[in-house]
């Protein structure tokens, strides 16, 4: 057996969170880390998956960990660098006792009875046929995202999610546990984008997505109690590539810019083209000084087919007709449908943004996928 165990780009990002989600459980308030291309940015989740995994010390390196973490994340790390998520079987043994699989039998098969029962001349043959037959079989039965769902958000929790095909980017659990309706997803306007620049760093914490059949499908989505006030809290979706890429994607949210003359709230399109960032927007309304009303619930919708989106929205009932306000072209096929809420890295006066932690509560998400 192969001391090298490759995985796929989306095991290595479900493995990225978990090791977060346990390293910030432990260190609430204490050490943190960034990701980074600095080896000495990992000392702290180093020791940390040490002083738990006693075996772990041969195993878990600086080395591995930044790999695992920058290198390997296509998200963050630059095409050209970019390595395959291949590691030694210690290295991931280690971590699946550190995330809490003592160790996933998937990483970790041996066959003792070829050994022990066969002659080698019959045992490789058959083996080989045998793993041949599996691999063929894996492919056929393989799962396929389901073309129509509707997600109610009647649970909220993480395993309910995850159970349903959900995963997270940027996981911050203290943020995620803060679920303040029943029936309804609560997301916050925390500080983050993926249009930044230079030293920021690309990233919105607690993104929702899941698998969709991307190359035709209508998404839909209804967001209540949302009345954005300050410089660029927004929430809504975001239609990502298969590789989950931070500068390769597109998006429809609400968001406010208070320091627009005069003060509005906007339906944003922003297309990300490796870096490279393109943005549409209708004024949505006007932003009052004085107290508001409640909140209208609002629809939004992106509907993809042969290379063009399509934006839609409408405010109030059920039952209002949706209205086109914008179409955009994109060069790749969506492979996952986001949810989020974030709020900027920079105000209006390009000052680090401390606008507040606005929550939105997501009453569904809705996906129509026609694949033929």
């Amino acid at each position: 057996m192969s001391k090298i165990r490759e995985l796929t780009h989306e095991e290595a990002a479900r493995l990225r969170r978990l090791i977060l989600q346990r390293f910030l459980l432990e260190n609430a308030h204490g050490k943190r880390f960034r990701v980074s291309s600095f080896k000495g940015a990992y000392e702290d989740l180093r020791d940390d998956i040490e002083s738990k995994v006693s075996s772990a010390a041969t195993s878990i390196s600086l080395t591995r960990l930044r790999k695992l973490f920058y290198y390997t994340d296509p998200s963050i790390c630059p095409a050209e660098q970019l390595d395959k998520p291949s590691f030694g079987r210690d290295f991931i043994e280690a971590l699946s006792h550190y995330i809490g699989d003592t160790p996933p039998p998937s990483l970790t098969p041996t066959f003792p009875i070829w050994k022990r029962s066969l002659n080698w001349r019959i045992g490789i043959p058959l083996l080989a046929a045998l793993l041949l037959l599996g691999a063929l079989a894996a492919r056929f039965f393989q799962a396929r995202p389901d073309k129509n769902w509707k997600e109610d958000f009647e649970q909220t929790s993480v395993d309910s999610l995850q159970a349903k095909g959900f995963e997270w980017m940027d996981y911050e659990p203290n943020w995620w546990s803060k679920q303040l309706q029943k029936g309804k997803l609560t997301l916050y306007t925390l500080r983050g984008d993926y249009w930044y620049d230079e030293p920021d760093t690309p990233t919105i914490s607690n993104l929702l997505f899941r698998k969709i059949n991307g190359r035709k499908c209508k998404i839909t989505v209804k967001l209540d109690g949302f009345d954005p006030t300050q410089d660029f809290q927004q929430a809504g979706i975001f239609l990502l590539d298969s590789k989950m890429t931070r500068d390769h994607n597109i998006r429809f949210t609400l968001a406010a810019c208070s320091s627009c003359s005069p003060p509005r709230q906007v339906l944003q399109m922003v297309k990300n083209e490796h870096g490279t960032v393109f943005e549409k927007f209708v004024v949505a309304k006007q932003i009052s000084l004085k107290a508001s009303p409640a909140a209208q619930s609002l629809w939004l919708r992106m509907e993809h087919e042969s290379g063009q989106v399509r934006f839609f929205y409408h405010w109030g009932a059920e039952y209002s007709s949706f209205q086109e306000i914008a179409t955009m072209d994109i060069d790749y096929e969506p492979a996952f449908v986001g949810l989020a809420a974030f709020r900027g890295l920079k105000d209006g006066s390009r000052k680090p943004n401390i606008a507040a932690s606005l929550p939105v509560f997501v009453d569904y998400l809705k996906v129509e996928s026609d694949d033929h």
